[in-house]
């Protein structure tokens, strides 16, 4: 204890006027009791922790020297060797038994995971085929539909109109879906009137519904492709008008259209699911579009 006087006075009382505490408190003016605070609160941790180890290291040495005299006091006679040996293999006997029986059932829960996974997998396989099944049968349902949408529509062109015009809303049509390429507005009248008719006049929600169901049903929906009708814009005249003369009505114009443009503008309908908003304005002389021609039925005597 001693030394540890020594060294806490080294440490702490490195200055010549911490050897005199009331000195060096009246210097610095702080009153003593906050030193002495201070000195036990850095201490006491250590203190307590020293003191616990030689709790530790007296209670370790009481324990071996119990440990010690009962090993001198009962020596194991070659019975007791014998007898642990014996337990000894008892036990290692029941180990590999547990073993074993453990391998056993692993094994066998192994074998079940791998029908359940193969059950898992036939059952996705099934799945999938139901729901192919089922898409073919959906697109088996709308062609049977479509065709029953057609027909009526069919029998009435054969007797009506020209071959590869299609009949509805009592007029006769000619879509050039897969021919003919691309031409410019006046292009595209031009080969409608050769036919006897004009480019399509829609000029009514009924016209403009089943106009844009046909460019649906035969073209992917929101194509690119734009079909010419007859609506156009000169720019000398500044309005709208349909090839008879008569101005637009109603407009069924995709979002930023009519775009404003001061040039001669003219009207592509579109393939849109909602055909309220199937029609854009373009220059009339770009040859990048299809075309819709729109004559009367033909009447036979």
């Amino acid at each position: 204890m001693a030394n540890m006087e020594t060294g806490f006075n080294t440490l702490v009382c490195e200055d010549d006027n911490l050897e005199h505490p009331d000195n060096f408190f009246s210097q610095q003016g702080q009153p003593g009791h906050r030193f002495q605070k201070t000195y036990v609160s850095i201490w006491s941790p250590v203190v307590a922790g020293l003191t616990g180890l030689a709790v530790v290291l007296l209670m370790l040495n009481i324990g071996l020297g119990i440990y010690h005299s009962n090993m001198k006091g009962n020596q194991l006679t070659l019975e007791d060797v014998e007898d642990i040996r014996s337990e000894l293999n008892d036990m290692e006997a029941s180990y590999k038994a547990a073993f074993e029986s453990t391998n056993n059932y692993k094994k066998q829960l192994d074998s079940k995971l791998k029908d359940s996974t193969k059950t898992k997998w036939e059952l996705e396989h099934q799945t999938k085929r139901n729901n192919d099944y089922q898409k073919n049968m959906d697109k088996i349902t709308k062609n049977i539909a479509l065709l029953k949408y057609q027909l009526p529509k069919t029998e009435q062109a054969c007797r009506l109109c020209l071959p590869d015009w299609v009949w509805f809303n009592s007029m006769c049509y000619f879509f050039p879906f897969e021919s003919m390429g691309y031409k410019s507005w006046s292009q595209a009248r031009h080969f409608c009137q050769l036919y006897g008719g004009d480019l399509a006049v829609i000029n009514s929600t009924v016209k403009q519904n089943s106009t844009v169901m046909h460019l649906v049903q035969n073209l992917e929906p929101n194509s690119s492709v734009g079909f010419w009708v007859g609506l156009r814009n000169l720019a000398r005249e500044d309005s709208w008008k349909w090839p008879d003369g008569k101005l637009l009505v109603e407009g069924y114009w995709m979002d930023g259209n009519p775009t404003g443009v001061k040039d001669d503008v003219c009207v592509a309908v579109y393939a849109r699911e909602n055909f309220f908003k199937a029609w854009g304005d373009t220059n009339c002389n770009a040859q990048n579009k299809k075309w819709i021609c729109e004559k009367a039925e033909h009447k036979w005597g």
